[in-house]
């Protein structure tokens, strides 16, 4: 037969090989696995089936260890020592020291030495121990024996499965090569271990365990398969500060058997109450202690023993009524109180109506609006933990009206219907409600229902071809006893128009002030005019520029101030409420801004904007006799004149082409004579 199950590194690993093998078979393995401490590496190995161990009972191992580089350098021939040519396990008599300190090596020696190897008064729950109880004698010796080596680093010497190289030398590399001194197998079953001294073996930290308290136990449960290939057991550690732990289990932890997972469990029990602190360490085939883990915090608490009960009322004045409560509770029970809770439904949301109640408090006078109400009590100790009372039913006469309706909303379909919704009153007593409806808002509400409407919704319809610009609804609830609530807040439903587009009626440039649009359009509380603009030479892709968004005015009308003359445009205004969406676009204009004439602002100085050229020409005229040299001074916009360009006295002309479209440019001329004379010709100005 074949059977999976979980194994530590060596022991368990060759168990579960050997347990599910009746024959000796060819894949026989020999296992050898190191550790490598200071100035001595430990060497553990096992066979992986019952007939190799016996075998090694029998003829022994030999142990050579091959030297292979010195200080880093790779020595060019290996050298080769034979620390151990026979390792068998010690004789019988040699165990007894080792068997009176240590049960695990009484295990090892009765497996290898007892003439019988009984296990029948040894009955585990589940996993490895119950597999192992149920195979043969020889199977059994070879298990225990190899399990028990697994947690006694001094029983697997002592049974020739260990060994101690202290002859090791810092800086040296090493190979060892074990093998079975099988005659009639020579040299087939052997195993090879690589060690640098410079490196010394490292336990990893193992994983922290998870504890839950309950009563008086702590459960505490970690993965041990996690760590399967370092640790064969464990020890557990308990502080109740966080600080100093101390070890709680007097021998290792082996678990031999999961849930399936690789969790293991320990049942531990502190003696009192309050916080606690877990962490373990693992214990590795050498004993090998690792660092602890990170700790885990528990609270074991006392048990609550606190029972809370209602037991009557009576009906007190202004709608309060007086609660009966009694807890009966363990005197030892630390000091705490009771909260009272309220719902409307027996299995409903239950609210905090009063808190920190006294446990000694056995009158409670509470407000119950309600016709019904339901109510729990709640004993809570100094530790937060809380029991609850059976619910206690209260019903009182009615004379109170329900809620108002909230959130009424009041919306039309595609289809011309009014869908009027809002949120559920939540009395246990509701019957339903009532809907009014107006037409306008100096006309009274008229009820629409005969009888109350059981749900939160209801639709009405009116004739398609109405008039109505807007209309009212408010609702009401009613109980079953028909008190009724007062009216919800008016909702108003505006309906729907289409916009008619706006008409341009007017349009016309002034030179200097720009292109004056003027419109006609009805007009809307929250409308909006988007003027917008289009260069014809972008008409092709339908390329429209927003210029801006007016309100309504007495007389509608906008002006282009950035209008550039010579161009060609077209202009379209589309009027926007929030209610009733966009209009259809007025029927667009189109106009060619015209270029504006030559500026001559008197005889002596001439200016003239040629916008095809892109240029500004200037032309001066000054007496030509002794004129030495003529400045010419520029500005842009408001800046400050600069001088721009020196001439000769006989120059009467310039084309200015450094100049940009949509600025305003002036110019000044000076002329300079011989006799130090200056004459100063007024400024021109010219918008480009």
């Amino acid at each position: 037969m074949k059977t999976a199950i979980h194994t530590f590194f060596i022991g368990l690993l060759s168990i579960s090989h050997g347990i599910a093998q009746d024959t000796p078979l060819a894949e026989s393995i020999l296992y050898l696995k190191t550790f490598t401490g200071n100035n001595e590496v430990l060497l553990r190995w096992a066979p992986s089936d019952k007939y190799l161990w016996k075998d090694g009972l029998t003829f022994g191992y030999q142990l050579i260890r091959k030297t292979i580089s010195r200080n880093g350098r790779v020595l060019e021939y290996p050298e080769v020592v034979t620390l151990a040519s026979t390792i068998v396990p010690a004789e019988l008599k040699a165990w007894e020291h080792l068997v009176s300190t240590d049960p695990l090596a009484g295990v090892v020696a009765q497996a290898i030495y007892g003439k019988s190897f009984n296990t029948s008064g040894i009955r585990p729950s589940s996993g490895i121990g119950e597999f192992i109880l149920e195979a043969d004698e020889l199977t059994q010796r070879f298990a225990f024996s190899l399990h028990a080596a697994d947690l006694s680093f001094q029983a697997a010497v002592m049974g020739g499965l260990g060994f101690t190289d202290r002859s090791v030398v810092a800086g040296e590399d090493y190979v060892y090569l074990l093998t079975l001194n099988n005659p009639d197998h020579p040299g087939r079953f052997e195993s090879l271990a690589y060690v640098q001294t410079e490196k010394a073996s490292r336990l990893p930290i193992p994983e922290g365990p998870v504890a839950v308290a309950k009563d008086s136990i702590v459960l505490l449960a970690w993965n041990f398969e996690e760590k399967l290939e370092h640790y064969t057991s464990y020890h557990i550690e308990r502080s109740v500060d966080g600080t100093e732990f101390y070890r709680i289990n007097e021998q290792p932890i082996s678990p031999v058997s999961s849930d399936g997972k690789g969790n293991t469990n320990y049942l531990d029990n502190p003696g009192s109450f309050g916080d606690f602190w877990y962490r373990i360490t693992g214990l590795d085939v050498f004993g090998n202690e690792s660092n602890p883990s990170e700790a885990f915090r528990v609270r074991l608490l006392p048990p609550f023993v606190a029972n809370p009960e209602i037991t009557g009322y009576d009906t007190g004045t202004d709608g309060k009524i007086m609660l009966h409560c009694r807890i009966l509770q363990d005197t030892n029970l630390p000091a705490g109180f009771m909260r009272l809770t309220v719902s409307d439904h027996p299995t409903g949301d239950f609210k905090v109506l009063l808190d920190s109640i006294p446990y000694y408090k056995a009158t409670i006078e509470v407000p119950q609006s309600k016709e019904v109400a339901y109510y729990r009590l709640l004993a809570i100790d100094a530790y937060q933990r809380s029991r609850a009372s059976n619910t206690f039913q209260v019903q009182t006469v009615d004379t109170l009206p329900p809620s108002i309706p909230q959130n009424v909303i009041a919306e039309q379909d595609e289809a011309g219907n009014i869908k009027i919704t809002w949120d559920d009153v939540p009395e246990p007593d509701l019957m339903g409600y009532d809907i009014f409806f107006s037409p306008a808002k100096q006309f009274e509400y008229s009820m629409l229902n005969k009888t109350p409407i059981p749900h939160s919704g209801f639709t009405y319809s009116l004739k398609k071809d109405h008039s109505l610009t807007s209309v009212r609804f408010k609702v009401r609830s009613v109980d079953k006893r028909y008190n009724v609530s007062k009216d919800s807040e008016p909702v108003r439903l505006v309906f729907k128009r289409k916009l008619q587009p706006p008409v341009i009626k007017d349009f016309f440039y002034r030179i200097g002030t720009g292109l004056e649009v003027s419109w006609i359009a009805e007009h809307h509380p929250d409308l909006v005019f988007q003027i917008y603009r289009q260069d014809t030479h972008q008409a092709e892709i339908n390329q429209w520029q927003l210029l801006a968004a007016l309100k309504p005015q007495k007389d509608d009308r906008f002006v282009d101030k950035d209008a550039i003359p010579g161009k060609t445009y077209r202009y379209t205004i589309v009027g926007r409420t929030e209610l009733h969406g966009e209009s259809e676009p007025s029927e667009p204009i189109r106009i060619k801004i015209p270029v504006e004439p030559s500026l001559v602002l008197n005889d002596e100085l001439g200016l003239y904007a040629n916008r095809d050229q892109r240029s500004i020409h200037i032309q001066w005229k000054l007496d030509s006799e002794n004129l030495k040299e003529v400045l010419l001074y520029r500005r842009k916009g408001n800046d400050p004149f600069t001088l721009y360009k020196t001439f000769s006295g006989a120059i009467k002309r310039y084309s200015d082409d450094e100049v940009a479209p949509n600025n305003t440019y002036s110019y000044l001329v000076t002329g300079l004579y011989g006799n130090g004379q200056k004459i100063v010709l007024p400024e021109g100005t010219v918008i480009f």
